[in-house]
Protein backbone atom coordinates (compact mmCIF):
# COMPACT_ATOMS: atom_id res chain seq x y z
CA UNK A 1 0.00 0.00 0.00
CA UNK A 2 1.48 3.36 -0.79
CA UNK A 3 0.40 6.19 0.79
CA UNK A 4 1.01 10.14 0.82
CA UNK A 5 1.74 12.37 3.86
CA UNK A 6 -0.44 15.14 4.14
CA UNK A 7 0.20 18.76 5.76
CA UNK A 8 -1.28 19.21 9.10
CA UNK A 9 0.05 22.79 10.90
CA UNK A 10 3.80 22.40 11.13
CA UNK A 11 4.21 18.85 10.97
CA UNK A 12 2.80 16.00 8.73
CA UNK A 13 -0.43 13.20 9.19
CA UNK A 14 -0.26 9.76 7.34
CA UNK A 15 -4.06 8.77 6.96
CA UNK A 16 -4.94 5.56 7.85
CA UNK A 17 -8.08 3.95 5.64
CA UNK A 18 -10.41 2.45 7.86
CA UNK A 19 -9.98 -1.32 6.65
CA UNK A 20 -6.56 -1.15 7.58
CA UNK A 21 -7.15 0.09 11.02
CA UNK A 22 -10.00 -2.64 11.50
CA UNK A 23 -7.63 -5.13 10.15
CA UNK A 24 -5.25 -4.10 12.82
CA UNK A 25 -7.89 -3.82 15.79
CA UNK A 26 -7.27 0.20 16.02
CA UNK A 27 -9.46 3.21 16.37
CA UNK A 28 -8.46 6.82 16.66
CA UNK A 29 -7.77 6.35 20.21
CA UNK A 30 -5.09 3.80 19.77
CA UNK A 31 -1.50 4.76 21.08
CA UNK A 32 1.20 3.57 18.52
CA UNK A 33 4.51 2.94 18.84
CA UNK A 34 6.88 4.68 16.35
CA UNK A 35 10.17 2.94 15.32
CA UNK A 36 12.73 3.84 13.11
CA UNK A 37 16.46 2.81 11.53
CA UNK A 38 16.90 6.05 9.96
CA UNK A 39 15.91 4.62 6.58
CA UNK A 40 12.40 3.54 6.98
CA UNK A 41 9.92 3.75 10.20
CA UNK A 42 7.29 1.09 11.72
CA UNK A 43 4.53 2.43 13.62
CA UNK A 44 2.55 -0.64 15.51
CA UNK A 45 -0.55 -0.47 18.02
CA UNK A 46 0.29 -0.24 21.81
CA UNK A 47 -1.34 -3.84 23.49
CA UNK A 48 -2.13 -3.93 27.05
CA UNK A 49 0.62 -6.39 28.49
CA UNK A 50 -1.25 -9.96 28.40
CA UNK A 51 -0.13 -11.06 32.13
CA UNK A 52 -1.06 -14.85 31.45
CA UNK A 53 1.37 -14.63 28.01
CA UNK A 54 4.14 -12.62 30.26
CA UNK A 55 4.21 -15.78 33.10
CA UNK A 56 4.23 -18.24 30.24
CA UNK A 57 7.21 -16.69 28.37
CA UNK A 58 9.17 -16.07 32.19
CA UNK A 59 8.35 -19.86 32.32
CA UNK A 60 9.87 -20.91 29.48
CA UNK A 61 13.16 -18.82 29.76
CA UNK A 62 13.70 -20.13 33.23
CA UNK A 63 12.93 -23.64 32.04
CA UNK A 64 15.88 -23.21 29.32
CA UNK A 65 18.03 -21.80 31.61
CA UNK A 66 17.45 -24.77 34.05
CA UNK A 67 17.93 -27.38 31.58
CA UNK A 68 20.71 -25.82 29.39
CA UNK A 69 22.42 -24.30 32.39
CA UNK A 70 25.96 -26.33 31.79
CA UNK A 71 25.86 -25.83 28.03
CA UNK A 72 25.91 -22.43 28.46
CA UNK A 73 28.13 -22.36 30.51
CA UNK A 74 30.74 -23.94 28.27
CA UNK A 75 29.88 -22.15 25.01
CA UNK A 76 30.09 -18.69 27.41
CA UNK A 77 34.27 -20.02 27.82
CA UNK A 78 34.82 -20.44 24.41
Amino acid sequence: MQKNLTRNGNSYALTLDKPLLELLNMSADTPVEIRTDGQSFLVMPVRPINPTRTHAFLDAVNNVNTNFDSMFQSLAKR
